[in-house]
């Protein structure tokens, strides 16, 4: 869709808002096949999985955050995706060994709500997983005042 920006143009602010939204829904719960057929092919139940499901889908929400952060550039899909890669897993586990420069890019991190042992410590990534994907859908949509850009 980096290309389609001439096609995106024509359609309403609103559906456009409700597709992005729904598709990130539909993604997030289809990446979650994967990790259900492993809990199966184990011989775990998927009630097993229920304690940390809550931790991975965060984590695809902290993703998508990212990726539609990726998205307001005009940059190429490969560009996008090196950046998402090197942004979200690189850059992290390189710097969380150094003090400050460590806690400010932590703030990358996908992986930080999956190391989340309770509900409770997982707060603090979820609400920055939220922030993530409503500051990638608040930057991208116009402002009605100033009409469509």
């Amino acid at each position: 869709m980096s290309n389609g920006q001439p096609f995106l143009s024509r359609i309403a602010p609103g559906v456009r808002w409700c597709g992005e939204l729904g598709g990130m829904g539909l993604s997030a719960a289809y990446m979650q096949l994967p990790i259900f057929a492993g809990t199966l092919l184990c011989g775990a139940s998927p009630s097993d999985l229920g304690p940390s499901l809550a931790a991975i889908l965060t984590c695809d929400l902290h993703l998508a955050g990212i990726a539609q952060l990726l998205l307001l550039p005009a940059l190429s899909t490969a560009t996008r995706l090196t950046l998402l890669v090197v942004g979200v897993w690189i850059v992290p586990a390189f710097t969380a060994p150094l003090a400050s420069p460590g806690r400010i890019l932590a703030l990358l991190d996908a992986a930080r709500a999956l190391r989340a042992p309770e509900l409770a410590q997982l707060l603090p990534a979820l609400l920055l997983a939220l922030a993530l994907g409503l500051a990638g859908l608040l930057l991208r949509t116009p402002s009605p005042r100033h009409g469509p850009a």
